[in-house]
């Protein structure tokens, strides 16, 4: 009965876990409305789904407008679980690529696994993604996004 039971509820959760469409690192930076290296600040207050950290860019490769500015405090969001695409290598006192959408209003930039480019450990992205965002190599006019 209890293998049963177990059984059941890993096939939900692999039923329902999270999926993400297998684009490549430029068609995730042109989706993406903010693309920036942030340094983590602390875990603040979380909800009983979602985490939130205090943090601030200190690179910025691609921004929309009203951006957060280099150094700016914001507030990062992102699912609890991965089973809900959230991110689990937020880690405080550390700087990660990340690429997401930000809310200026209440100054919250929520990212999730499947919109991120690359490894969020900058010393882990590769070369060739690192040398693409610096040297502003993602053109996003030529993009051809795949239908969803």
């Amino acid at each position: 009965m209890f293998r049963s039971l177990a059984l059941c509820f890993t096939m939900a959760y692999v039923a329902f876990g999270c999926t993400c469409r297998p684009y490549n690192p430029k068609i995730r930076y042109c989706h993406a409305e903010v693309v920036g290296l942030f340094t983590v600040e602390q875990q603040v207050n979380s909800s009983p789904v979602e985490y939130f950290y205090r943090a601030h860019p200190t690179q910025i490769f691609k921004s929309k407008e009203n951006s957060p500015a280099l150094d700016e405090t914001l507030f990062i969001s992102t699912m609890m679980h991965s089973a809900a695409c959230g991110l689990s290598e937020i880690t405080p006192g550390e700087n990660r690529l990340l690429s997401g959408y930000y809310d200026s209003e209440n100054n919250i930039f929520s990212v999730s696994s499947c919109s991120q480019i690359s490894a969020i450990n900058w010393d882990k992205v590769p070369d060739d993604v690192k040398t693409a965002l610096q040297n502003g190599g993602y053109d996003c006019t030529t993009t051809t996004t795949p239908k969803h």
